[in-house]
């Protein structure tokens, strides 16, 4: 495939391994992909309007995303976008929003900004939490993000 009329693909340029190098849509924007040697995704440009907007993806060796980080509107500070949270296996993601650099503040103890996947015997994710109790009379709710 090489187009998409419904989605307003113009062009859909592919690498060696099949993987998707570049999109370029009917009203100017683009999508841009990078790959490791092993074929995980490390980069993502989306170049919308003059402006690009990057994100990079960090790795084990395995291939799980580690973290994530980006830019915001195209502009050059880096942002620490999301931490995946691992035990055994994958536990969720936490969204600490930090310039990569810039001042630490009390992100560490803000709360709503971790979302913990509850999943059943097979590894399916059921239902999405997040750390914010939130108050029914005497205990707390787990706020449920998606079910």
């Amino acid at each position: 495939m090489i187009t998409n009329v419904r989605d307003s693909v113009v062009n859909i340029k592919w690498t060696l391994y099949g993987k998707i190098r570049g999109i370029r849509k009917g009203d100017g924007s683009s999508l841009e992909y990078r790959y490791d040697a092993g074929g995980n995704r490390v980069y993502k440009g989306y170049t919308h309007g003059g402006v690009t907007d990057k994100t990079w993806y960090v790795r084990d060796v395995a291939g799980n995303v580690l973290a994530v980080y980006g830019n915001v509107g195209g502009g050059s500070d880096k942002y620490w976008k999301e931490q995946h949270l691992y035990g055994s296996s994958r536990l969720g993601l936490w969204e600490p929003g930090l310039v990569v650099g810039g001042e630490v503040d009390s992100t560490w103890n803000k709360v709503g900004v971790r979302r913990y996947e509850l999943v059943n015997h097979l590894g399916n994710v059921l239902v999405t939490v997040s750390d914010k109790g939130l108050p029914e009379g005497d205990h707390y709710v787990a706020e449920v993000m998606s079910a």
